[in-house]
């Protein structure tokens, strides 16, 4: 019975008989009709209040999978996928709004309604932008949703887009919007340090050369304590003598051509670098206010298996 009821929750409502011993299952069915419950595809029952998505998923013919599986976990979850994500074990006539993930190799068996982490991790590495994907890997690995090693399976499990993917997962980065950021820099050339600690203010998102401090602002920014916390950090950074963009979490995604183009012109004008013109800390006698980069446990135990 304890293996009945966790499939019911890994499953989101929806459960395979196949989690009950054969001699139970006749005994089961029917007291899961009585419950409420209604077949949804042979041997599969969705109880009331089941997750749409994971129903309509299983009612396809497969079972719920890449960021759509992960999503109950707290996964940064892109702001523009669409459709419904399924993973089949062999390929069907499907309708336009569903998208099909399949595994190369050995089949992953379709155990539950919904995926487990790991093979839906491979799948979002497979089907989501780059950006995104490591972005969604960065999340995996700061919730501890996923241990690293398990992290590397899913890569393995990906094939080439995993490959693509690996080198540039770091799980210092708070949010998605964050990541996005590092990718961007990445593949621009730009050298850059993430989750500086800086004297007086605390971390900052990024750091570029001596003082320019990148900060991506997550969707929920500009209201109320957050964004007042944030204009007195930046206040303290300018008195510093830091350069300071900020920039917001649609900019990011959607208009990264003037991002890119921002940073890149206090880049020509060397306006990362200290100069006796803008190193006001020095003035005043202070100590160089970059103290390092903060290091999670999450980040630590990353890097250590590469």
């Amino acid at each position: 019975m304890n293996d009945f009821h966790h499939a019911f929750e890994a499953g989101r409502g929806v459960i395979p008989l196949r989690t009950v011993p054969r001699e139970e299952r006749e005994r089961t069915r029917r007291h899961l009709l009585r419950l409420g419950f209604r077949l949804i595809r042979p041997g599969w029952y969705a109880g009331p209040g089941a997750d749409a998505a994971t129903v309509a998923a299983v009612a396809a013919g497969g079972t719920l999978s890449c960021i759509q599986a992960l999503s109950s976990d707290g996964v940064w979850h892109p702001p523009n996928v669409q459709g419904l994500h399924v993973r089949f074990l062999r390929a069907q006539p499907l309708p336009p709004h569903v998208i099909d993930h399949r595994i190369p190799g050995p089949r992953q068996p379709l155990v539950s309604a919904v995926d487990l982490p790991v093979t839906a991790l491979a799948c979002a590495i497979k089907c989501l932008p780059m950006a995104d994907a490591v972005a969604v890997c960065d999340s995996v690995l700061r919730l501890h949703v996923l241990e690293p090693h398990e992290v590397m399976d899913a890569l393995r499990l990906a094939g080439k887009p995993g490959a693509r993917v690996k080198p540039a997962i770091d799980p210092s980065a708070d949010s998605g919007i964050e990541s996005h950021l590092r990718v961007m820099l990445r593949s621009l050339g730009i050298r850059h340090r993430t989750q500086v600690m800086i004297r007086d203010v605390g971390r900052t998102d990024t750091l570029i050369g001596d003082r320019l401090v990148v900060e991506a602002d997550g969707m929920e920014y500009h209201s109320g304590e957050h964004a007042s916390a944030d204009r007195r950090r930046d206040m303290r950074l300018h008195q510093l003598g830091f350069l300071v963009f900020r920039f917001s979490y649609w900019q990011i995604l959607s208009q990264q051509d003037e991002v890119k183009a921002t940073i890149r012109a206090a880049l020509r004008a060397r306006e990362h670098r200290w100069s006796a013109r803008n190193c006001l800390w020095r003035r005043m006698g202070l100590p160089d206010p970059v103290l390092g980069e903060y290091r999670s446990e999450a980040v630590r135990r990353w890097f250590a298996i590469q």
